[in-house]
């Protein structure tokens, strides 16, 4: 039976047999169709969900008052819903958060569903070096949300550092950059600061990736330093500092 949208009736009809089409294909994978809710947040609770099916494996470190959360079921546009997220919240200087959602939702075309990335707020984030802070957030220095739903996404960033008496910093705003499809956000960024000593240079590097498993998300939220400075005695020094958030699955 074919339907069609030239009344209010039949777009009801179109929208029933959509939903219950998408219900059965769900049941036939085991799954029950459920209204978009938390399936998954860690820690516990932090989302209003029950926490992750099974204790992630890997690295999480979420500052106090952060969550990664996976959620799904029927929205209340009557289409299915995916979203892998996460918050995390300032851990240095004035309060605040950054959230990133990736959202995967059905289409009116079949197996090309609707993806967005939606970011959110302002944080302050210590980075692994005494004295180094990076900021994030949509909009420079403002607090406010951006939703990007063509394939792309940014998060901009500036990065500060105090560093052995020396001093390092972003010359503009730049922006973690990158693409976003039903299974994958991926954004990042490479940065080469400006800095006090012709002796000291230092090299910023910030990714995220979100990548659908099996029955859940997997996250890796991670900074990056690398530099070289000159010591006391006149010797050259390289270093190498990696902070994770989270390099970890999450499931449910």
């Amino acid at each position: 039976m074919a339907f069609t949208a030239s009344s209010g009736n039949s777009c009801f009809k179109e929208r029933l047999y959509r939903i219950l089409t998408l219900s059965a294909s769900i049941m036939v994978q085991g799954q029950p169709v459920l209204p978009f809710q938390v399936t998954a947040d860690y820690p516990a609770r932090c989302k209003g969900g029950t926490g992750p099916q099974r204790e992630p494996t890997g690295y999480v470190h979420i500052p106090k008052g952060g969550c990664l959360y996976n959620m799904r079921g029927i929205n209340a546009d009557g289409r299915y819903q995916e979203r892998a997220a996460f918050r995390i919240t300032s851990t240095v200087g004035r309060g605040g958060s950054v959230g990133v959602e990736l959202d995967v939702i059905e289409s009116d075309t079949p197996g090309v569903p609707n993806v967005t990335v939606t970011v959110s707020g302002l944080t302050l984030c210590g980075l692994g070096l005494s004295g180094s802070v990076a900021e994030l957030t949509p909009a420079p220095g403002v607090d406010e949300t951006t939703k990007y739903s063509e394939g792309e996404a940014y998060l901009p960033s500036y990065t500060h550092v105090f560093f052995k008496g020396k001093e390092a910093w972003s010359p503009n705003w730049y922006s973690l950059h990158g693409k976003a499809n039903r299974n994958k956000l991926l954004m990042s960024a490479t940065e080469e600061l400006d800095t006090n000593d012709p002796n000291f240079n230092l090299k910023v590097k910030q990714s995220i990736l979100i990548k659908r498993l099996e029955n859940g998300w997997f996250y890796d939220i991670s900074f990056e330093r690398d530099g070289e400075y000159m010591d006391e005695a006149g010797k050259r020094k390289k270093f190498s500092v990696h902070k994770f958030v989270a390099i970890a699955p999450l499931y449910g």
